[in-house]
């Protein structure tokens, strides 16, 4: 994992005209993914004032990436397009992510689908969009924005008005998304006319 990563970095640094980088652990399985070591080793490439415009890390994460992934949008980094899909980001790395992404000026598109931020971790991202008037395209696709860190006694329809409910603040305020995407998040009706009253 470290190695690949750390071949990657190596690429970058040797060719300075590759704007886009791809990253997959093959087969969905995190064990053979870049992990926190491997994007700490890209996010310091980056960090370095590297060109790099997309890059997108596909199956590649573990849950103590979020720091790491949190440095890529630090410093000078130039990218417009970030993907992290299909990795258990969590609510802890969505909020470090958000925390970055709140004074970050140059990232478009940031497409964390299917990576379980959960409700803490979407409150973390709308709090992000409440300041942030740079991302245009944000895909929450099938990242359980609805389900609490925590099983609460709550029935499922207002743990689901809840997690909509920071999403609708904070399209109250910015107005620089162009695109959300929220399929795959169980928001159920009451959920649905929550984000609605928010476009």
């Amino acid at each position: 994992a470290g190695d690949s990563s750390t071949l990657a970095a190596t690429l970058l640094e040797a060719n300075s005209s590759v704007l886009e980088l791809y990253v997959s652990s093959g087969d969905g399985d995190r064990e053979h993914g870049i992990g926190q070591a491997g994007v700490a080793n890209l996010a310091m490439a980056l960090a370095d004032g590297l060109e790099l415009s997309e890059l997108v890390l596909y199956g590649s994460l573990d849950d103590k990436s979020g720091p790491a992934v949190a440095d890529m949008l630090r410093g000078r980094s130039a990218l417009t397009r970030l993907a992290l899909y299909n990795s258990p980001l969590g609510g802890a790395g969505a909020s470090e992510l958000a925390r970055a992404l709140s004074a970050n000026t140059t990232l478009t598109e940031l497409d964390v689908r299917y990576t379980t931020v959960g409700a803490p971790g979407a409150a973390a991202i709308a709090d992000a969009l409440e300041t942030n008037l740079t991302l245009q395209r944000l895909n929450l696709r099938g990242s359980e924005v609805c389900r609490a860190a925590v099983a609460a006694p709550a029935a499922a329809a207002e743990r689901t008005v809840d997690g909509a409910r920071v999403l609708m603040r904070a399209l109250h305020v910015n107005t620089g998304l162009r695109s959300l995407h929220l399929c795959a998040n169980e928001l159920g009706d009451e959920g649905a006319a929550a984000v609605a009253e928010g476009l």
